[in-house]
């Protein structure tokens, strides 16, 4: 899948981290609309943890169907976070082109984003005990 190529995510990563910053240094330097950038980057932020969760879920290999079912829903959960981490990053680049979202509203989507993405990341800790292979120490054949 071209989503969850590892360059995209740190295309993505990269982006968020410079909007970031760079939002930061505006609103520190009170040069500017920082909400834009800080939202464009957080949004980009949960999209590429979101990617790397789910690219990891996926490469999970469920044994029963109780594994199977849980695999499914660590997948929706991750994807809901992806989804938010989109809407996030649109809505920030509405608000800097056309000025029509508040920062009340961005800033509320992107709490929802980044619950989203933490239980995301505790299911997926919770389903690599089960899926992940057992790890043998050396020396065990």
């Amino acid at each position: 899948m071209t989503v969850l190529h590892p360059s995209l995510q740190r295309a993505l990563l990269a982006y968020g981290a410079g909007a970031t910053g760079a939002g930061a240094l505006t609103f520190a330097l009170r040069l500017g609309d920082a909400w834009s950038l800080l939202g464009s980057g957080a949004g980009a932020l949960i999209v590429a943890g979101a990617l790397r969760l789910v690219g990891r879920t996926f490469a999970m290999q469920a044994r029963n169907p109780e594994e199977l079912e849980f695999r499914r829903f660590v997948l929706g959960i991750g994807t809901l976070a992806a989804v938010f981490g989109t809407v996030v990053f649109v809505l920030a680049i509405a608000r800097w082109q056309f000025d029509v979202v508040s920062n009340r509203v961005l800033w509320i989507t992107a709490a929802w984003g980044l619950v989203n993405l933490a239980a995301a990341w505790a299911a997926v800790r919770r389903l690599a005990t089960h899926l992940e292979p057992r790890r043998k120490p050396p020396g065990e054949n």
